[in-house]
């Protein structure tokens, strides 16, 4: 059950990513992301309600997108450690 819910997790995770990477492109600036961030809860709850396959995506929408902010930060030209 839990590779299960983990492989759910990644699917949800994956799709939001893609979307991030459509919004903001391959460079960019962490305010760039903040403003992604800001409209996030609108566009993922569109995005996931149009092509999740978890049912359980609702719940898990906000850890999904903690998780995407905190990966694509990384990308930022202005991150710093």
């Amino acid at each position: 059950m839990e590779g299960h819910r983990y492989r759910q997790l990644l699917e949800l995770l994956e799709l939001v990513l893609d979307e991030l990477r459509k919004r903001i492109g391959q460079t960019y600036a962490l305010a760039e992301l903040v403003a992604a961030y800001d409209e996030s809860d609108r566009w993922a709850r569109e995005l996931l309600e149009e092509r999740a396959q978890s049912p359980n995506w609702p719940r898990d929408l906000p850890v999904v997108l903690a998780a995407a902010f905190n990966a694509f930060q990384r990308g930022a030209i202005d991150y710093k450690p």
